[in-house]
């Protein structure tokens, strides 16, 4: 569950004054672990047995898209090229992300068609959704990018491609903010108050070369990347669905939390986590306290480690341990390195 832990900053925890009375009891009756952060791509990649340096995310993600082609997936080679707003604050340059709502189908696809025809010579641009764009290489690359989410709010300068081919990248992508930016539907963006598509960030190259592993048969997600680990090691998967998860052995990973934690959208947090408690925690409770599940495992990577819970059915003498509200464990996670 990426996104449970609210990232730290701040004193206020928007989940403080929330009744979760089921995370809590799940919270408190489990045994509590923090281990070591860990980016979330890479605790995914851990899970499904891939050692892979880099990550080829951008065919895994591509491969878990509801429209992808799975005929041309053995050999393609994929980068991520999402959208995004570059700004200046404080005389650094600074990314960010847009909401799918933000962006509409026709923009995107105007925009891909037009890097298409002005960068050609890259290979097949294309937008399974509003956000998530891709570039299908003519070519394998060896430049090595960053994950979008490690620069998000962060200088950009420290996070350009580097390795043999940065530079190339580097002028690549000064070039595609130029035709972005002259791009007439920018233009109208900008006069009517809306952030400018004026980027885009490519990243998740890398090629796929050995089949994965599931930790488990069954893998429920809704995120494209979660979805294309499963593929890869050939697991079953279904979306994120209670009553079935409890019928087999299931890895469930739920993001809807991640993209208000990123964001610090505490409202849209508090209300997903609400929904969360009645869909999910409550349910999973009951099935521990009638023993319909013989262990459940709670994994929330947060920005300075992962909270890990285990619990199994415990006798009912046993049921005497507290509640622990999940607004304490932001302060009892430990302190992040020193830089």
């Amino acid at each position: 569950m990426p996104g449970l832990l609210w990232p730290r900053g701040g004193a206020y925890h928007p989940a403080a004054d929330l009744a979760l009375p089921a995370l809590a009891r799940l919270l408190g009756q489990g045994t509590r672990r923090f281990l070591p952060f860990q980016p979330l791509n890479a605790q995914l990649a851990r899970l499904f047995g891939l050692e892979a340096d880099p990550l080829p995310l951008a065919a895994l993600r591509h491969r878990g898209e509801a429209a992808a082609d799975q005929q041309d997936e053995a050999d393609a080679h994929w980068l991520c090229v999402d959208p995004v707003h570059l700004s200046f604050a404080s005389r650094q340059l600074l990314l960010s992300e847009f909401d799918p709502g933000e962006i509409t189908l026709a923009e995107a696809h105007a925009l891909i068609a037009a890097l298409n025809t002005d960068f050609a010579e890259l290979g097949q641009f294309s937008a399974a959704s509003t956000t998530r764009w891709y570039l299908r290489l003519r070519h394998p690359d060896t430049a090595r990018f960053f994950a979008l989410h490690d620069v998000v709010g962060r200088p950009v300068e420290q996070f350009l491609p580097e390795g043999d081919a940065g530079h190339h990248w580097r002028h690549l992508m000064n070039e595609i903010q130029i035709a972005l930016h002259a791009h007439p539907l920018n233009l109208e963006r900008e006069a009517t108050g809306r952030r400018t598509i004026n980027s885009v960030w490519p990243w998740g190259a890398g090629t796929l070369a050995a089949p994965l592993h599931a930790p488990l048969p069954t893998v429920m997600s809704s995120d494209p990347l979660v979805r294309g680990f499963a593929l890869a090691a050939r697991a079953q998967l279904a979306p994120p669905a209670v009553a079935s998860a409890l019928d087999s052995d299931t890895l469930v990973v739920l993001t809807p939390l991640l993209p208000a934690a990123r964001q610090f959208d505490a409202d849209t947090w508090r209300s997903t986590l609400a929904t969360l408690e009645t869909e999910w925690f409550a349910p999973l409770l009951a099935a521990l306290t009638r023993r319909r599940l013989s262990r459940l495992q709670l994994l929330a990577p947060g920005d300075h480690g992962t909270l890990a819970v285990d619990l199994a059915p415990r006798p009912r003498w046993c049921l005497w341990r507290s509640p622990s509200p999940l607004a304490l464990h932001r302060l009892s996670a430990p302190p992040p390195p020193a830089p």
